[in-house]
Order: C-alpha cells, then sequence, then structure tokens
C-alpha cells in the first residue's frame, strides 16, 4: 500500500515537472547531483570493473521480457517531448534504425547474416526474427551464459534457428567464440556503454567480423544533455564511443541522437559504420 502512495506521488509530480521542462531538467540535474554527493560522502566507488558489472547484470533475470509482454512502460523523451511510453513500444522505436539498415543491406544480398553483440535479454532477436522470418540469419553473442539461458527459458520455440554463443566482444579470441563467421550485418544496443575502458578492443573485434555495416545504438557523450552528460559520467558508462571510433579511422555514415530517449537520464544515438573501409 504505502508503495503505491509513493509511486502515485511521483506520477503526479512528473506529470506537473513535464509542463516545465526547464524545471524537470533541473530537477534531474540536482537528483544526479545529489546521487554523487551520497557516493562521495559514503566512500562508493562508481568506476566499472569486469567483475562487479556482469554480477549486476545477471541479477536482470527476465524483468525485461516481462515488462514488454505485460505492458509495463515508463516516462521516456520521445520525439523532444516527455511521455509515458510502453516498453514493447519503447523496444520498437530504438529497432526502427536497426530494421533500416537491415531492409537496405536485403536488397542486395538474401539471407542476411546478422549478428547482435550484448544480446542479453534477446528481445531485439525475437522481434528481428518474427519480422523476417527465413530472409535472415540470426546470431547473438554475450558475455553472460546465465542471461542467454533465461532467454532461451523465457522464449522457448521464438528462438529457434537463432544461433546464440557465450563471449566476450572484448577478448582476443572473439572470432574463435563465433568459429571464425562473418556476417553481413553486426549490432548492438547499449551494450559497449558498460565497457567504457575496452571500447577500442571492441570496436576493432565487431569490425572483424563484419563484412558490410556496423550499427550501434549507444550514449554518445557529445549528444548528451547536461543530465544525460552528468548520469553517464556518475554511472561510469562509456562516454568517448564517437571519438575512439573517429581515431581508429572508422568510415561514419551516421552519428546522431534517437529520436527518443528511453530514459531521460541516458542518452541513446546511432553510429553506423561502413566496415568496407580502412581502419586499424
Amino acid at each position: 500500500m504505502f508503495r503505491r502512495v509513493i509511486q502515485t506521488v511521483r506520477s503526479i509530480g512528473l506529470r506537473v515537472l513535464m509542463r516545465y521542462p526547464r524545471a524537470y531538467q533541473t530537477y534531474l540535474y540536482r537528483q544526479q547531483r545529489h546521487r554523487l554527493d551520497r557516493m562521495l560522502r559514503n566512500g562508493t566507488p562508481f568506476l566499472k570493473t569486469p567483475a562487479t558489472s556482469q554480477d549486476e547484470y545477471e541479477k536482470y533475470d527476465d524483468r525485461e521480457q516481462r515488462a514488454e509482454d505485460e505492458g509495463r512502460g515508463w516516462y521516456c523523451i520521445v520525439d523532444g517531448r516527455i511521455q509515458w511510453m510502453r516498453a514493447k513500444d519503447i523496444r520498437g522505436r530504438y529497432l526502427e534504425p536497426i530494421a533500416g539498415q537491415i531492409d537496405a543491406e536485403l536488397k542486395q544480398k538474401r539471407p542476411l547474416y546478422v549478428l547482435e553483440v550484448g544480446c542479453g535479454n534477446c528481445c531485439n532477436l525475437v522481434r528481428l526474427r518474427e519480422r523476417y522470418g527465413e530472409r535472415v540469419v540470426l546470431s547473438g553473442i554475450d558475455i553472460s551464459a546465465k542471461r542467454i539461458d533465461v532467454a532461451r527459458r523465457y522464449y522457448g520455440e521464438r528462438l529457434n534457428d537463432v544461433d546464440l554463443r557465450v563471449g566476450s566482444v572484448t577478448a582476443e579470441d572473439f572470432e574463435g567464440c563465433l568459429e571464425g563467421r562473418r556476417f553481413d550485418f553486426v549490432f548492438s544496443m547499449h551494450c559497449l556503454e558498460q565497457i567504457p575502458y575496452d571500447l577500442k578492443a571492441a570496436l576493432k573485434n565487431m569490425a572483424r567480423v563484419t563484412s558490410g555495416r556496423l550499427a550501434m545504438v549507444e550514449p554518445v557523450f557529445e549528444f548528451g544533455n547536461p543530465v544525460q552528460k552528468l548520469s553517464l559520467l556518475i554511472s561510469d558508462h562509456a562516454k568517448v564511443l564517437l571519438p575512439t571510433a573517429l581515431a581508429m579511422g572508422f568510415n561514419i555514415v551516421r552519428a546522431e541522437p534517437l529520436t527518443i530517449q528511453a530514459s531521460p537520464k541516458n542518452q541513446s544515438s546511432l553510429i553506423i559504420i561502413d566496415c568496407h573501409g580502412s581502419q586499424e
């Protein structure tokens, strides 16, 4: 009962703040500053380590899958406005630029071999399987065997014919995890944000297994507003993805913020790289 009262009060507060965008941004900024102050006062470490990151990641269980199937949602920034949206619809908006690239590639080749790096909950792969059927051959790789097992149990036959593997995108044997396979299109979605100190290795490995284009839906610090930039710093998410890709000499054909930000505090952008070009 008490939890419901708190949720109602927060909902009313958000609705009031949403009428005043600047006030809402100020509220979020102060919230992040207070969070940072608490961490500094308590001596809480906020720099990521592989072990702690994976431990938190594996606690998700099937909450993301259930959120979509049960019609849950939250407040997002959509086309510049703050509004409530269902998790299922949010997923659809995030997949739009990915599907757009697949549609373009399908005009040149069928079937199309597609890999998702950091497939985790497999929500994206299930959506793509339902949309494209046998026109695409789908694969996914994730650092967590537990997350893949949860997805297999939850989705069952909906993941039939999807090749799922366990491996780290930053590992030297990344290509070995995929048994030397190459893909026409590779993408990630809020995966690289979790490896702020290994972006170069991740980008190099993803490019090595891609014969076409590489798409990333990830935070881009330069595109964030003050709230998002502060949140990226406190959360220790990747902050130099775009500069790293540029410094490595990749041929970047698109780099822009998404028209939807699933979290007002976590930036989401699209970066597309043509891997026919040269890179380190």
